[in-house]
């Protein structure tokens, strides 16, 4: 007899949802998606076989010369980037990053899909999608966009014609060309002159590069070579919304009167942001969010507008449209505008301008062929997840097993974000504990910090027995329920927030998926981040790391901002990341190298 589930306070699980065609196998590995991971070595050809696919694809428009630069760090290196294509419609996540050097190909990562057989002509036209998206949505198409055509890969293995487009409600939607229905929905919000004097959260003095105008001082940092402007909701939502589309008015931007700035949150965000500025130009040759010194803008919100959290969202929302970060505060009203946090931020902002790293779900494995409730253990098929309406939901087996999903892309995301949050604060405080000393966690100045640990993930925990990963084979991956269709022929799953504890089907329900695991699983690559530097033992594994040592953390902060900003897929998974940190740290380094060692040996104690 089947059993169900009760769904937590009602809790809504379909917000990421995922198209399946309707075909009744579902494969286990996309059929035709090839991920590359070359590069150059003594005994392989492999790179030199990529290379051929690529100018091939070059030759035949199925991919695109999107980007093209010279490399900031080593000599007569050039990168590009290129989007797939297929039949002049551009394939979601099909992407290729290419390293040059002298016109040899040194690297290359990626993925391409080599067998999309469709169709590439909409039934629906640009202005019946529009009108789908905007009753949707409740909202019209940001800054003037019009839904593009664009190939979306199933969860499956399967593709689907879509219209792609952003609404200013900040989400992004793919809608099959044909019937109109929402195949995927992404959220674009990335979660978590005169020199005045202001208090900071944590009760320090901070300089505040302000500027004059009419006899009142703004937050208004004409000091650096980029503008930096912070703004203040004053808890009004309707601002923030307003600051997000793009709309803003020199009201909008925090003002004091003598230049002795009493707004802690005020003070902190503009402050940091400068700082973060400062860190990423000085230690990294990096200008801005977008390298380009383009005006950079933060907004400081109180608890009821965006209570414990802080986010950035991409261009083209903000002012100017170039993106926006934003910092509210907690229960009692401390500001989310401590130094790692606020960098952590910014580094979302520089990552999205080099290389629009993509959330994206996917297939991640098989779960237990059971579950194990109070009334006894039952097979894939025979649960269910019953919601507060009384309606059930079927969790999604294969082969008889439970299928699982995760987010590596909003992962590795995070990560980086954590990893420069941490090299941020090592850049301006002294090491140690406790408030203004620079540490392995995150948010730890926080009320309720800290929120995560590079040093050691597992110890703190996510929910009852859950704790955050500090190795691959830890991450967080959840199953799916079939929204609507079958066990059969399903056509739209939603993510659970269920993890299974073990192989027999113990299980633990969390609060929310977190978009596939993005924070949960985002200490796995900053753990290797710690070992590359510090040294020491994965708890997981038992790998011994040497690391370089604390002299010389900013040898793998460049490694990891090199791999980001110039070799880093849109596309990436989990094990390209991981070989992508292998060859920046190649390539700036040698191979034999002391650094290239740590990176190595801290790559492979948590899971490479």
């Amino acid at each position: 007899m089947p059993r169900t589930i009760r769904s937590p306070n009602g809790l809504a699980v379909a917000a990421l949802l995922i198209l399946l065609s309707p075909a009744s196998a579902v494969a286990q590995s996309h059929q035709g998606l090839v991920s590359i991971s070359a590069v150059s070595t003594l005994s392989s050809t492999a790179l030199r076989e990529w290379d051929a696919l690529v100018d091939r694809m070059i030759r035949e428009n199925d991919l695109v010369l999107r980007a093209a630069s010279d490399d900031r760090s080593v000599p007569d290196r050039r990168h590009e980037r290129l989007s797939q294509y297929y039949r002049g419609v551009p394939v979601y996540g099909g992407d290729v990053s290419r390293q040059m050097a002298r016109g040899v190909t040194v690297s290359m990562f990626g993925t391409v899909h080599t067998q999309i057989d469709l169709e590439p002509t909409a039934t629906l036209s640009v202005d019946e999608a529009t009108a789908i998206l905007e009753n949707l949505s409740g909202t019209t198409l940001v800054r003037d966009s019009r839904p593009n055509l664009t190939i979306l890969p199933t969860l499956e293995g399967r593709y689907a014609l879509t219209y792609r487009a952003t609404m200013r409600n900040a989400r992004t939607y793919f809608v099959d060309a044909h019937t109109g229905q929402v195949l995927l929905e992404v959220d674009e919000i990335m979660t978590e002159s005169a020199v005045g004097r202001g208090n900071g959260v944590l009760g320090d003095v901070k300089k505040v590069s302000a500027n004059q105008v009419a006899g009142t001082f703004r937050t208004q940092d004409q000091l650096r070579p980029t503008e930096i402007l912070t703004l203040d909701t004053r808890g009004s939502e309707a601002i923030l919304n307003r600051l997000i589309d793009g709309r803003l008015f020199d009201s909008d931007i925090a003002t004091d009167s003598d230049n002795t700035w009493t707004d802690a949150g005020v003070v902190d965000a503009h402050v940091h942001t400068g700082w973060t500025y400062d860190y990423f130009l000085q230690r990294h040759g990096w200008a801005g969010l977008d390298g380009q010194d383009s005006r950079i803008f933060d907004v400081v919100n109180d608890f009821s507008v965006l209570p414990r959290n802080a986010f950035f969202i991409r261009a083209p929302f903000g002012p100017e449209g170039k993106g926006l970060m934003a910092f509210g505060e907690t229960a009692d009203g401390t500001p989310f505008t401590v130094l790692d946090v606020a960098a952590h931020e910014f580094m979302h902002g520089v990552t999205y301008f080099s290389a629009d790293l993509r959330s994206f779900i996917a297939f991640d494995g098989l779960g237990p062929e059971s579950i194990v409730l109070e009334s006894g253990v039952f097979g894939c098929e025979d649960v269910f997840i019953r919601l507060a309406d009384d309606s059930t939901w079927p969790f999604w087996c294969v082969d008889g097993r439970f299928g699982l999903a995760s987010n590596p892309g909003g992962a590795i995301n995070e990560a980086f974000s954590d990893v420069f949050g941490t090299g941020v604060e090592f850049f301006y405080h002294q090491a140690g504990s406790g408030s203004l000393r620079a540490d392995y966690l995150t948010g730890e100045d926080l009320p309720f910090g800290p929120i995560r640990s590079l040093e050691s993930p597992l110890s703190i925990r996510i929910a009852g027995p859950v704790l955050y990963p500090d190795h691959l084979s830890r991450r967080l991956r959840f199953p799916s329920v079939i929204v609507e269709g079958t066990q059969a022929a399903p056509t739209r799953l939603a993510l659970y927030p269920l993890i299974f504890l073990d192989d027999q089907g113990n299980f633990h329900l969390l609060g929310s998926t977190d978009r596939g695991g993005v924070h949960k699983n985002a200490t796995i690559f900053g753990h290797a981040f710690y070992l590359a530097i510090e040294g020491g033992e994965n708890a997981t594994s038992g790998l011994m790391v040497q690391g370089v040592g604390a002299a010389n953390r900013e040898q793998i902060e460049r490694v990891f901002f090199r791999a980001m900003t110039e070799l880093m897929p849109s596309s990436a998974t989990f094990d390209i990341a991981a070989a992508v940190l292998f060859q920046s740290a190649r390539d700036l380094f040698g191979d034999n190298s002391s650094v290239t060692t740590a990176v190595l040996q801290a790559l492979l104690a948590v899971g490479f």
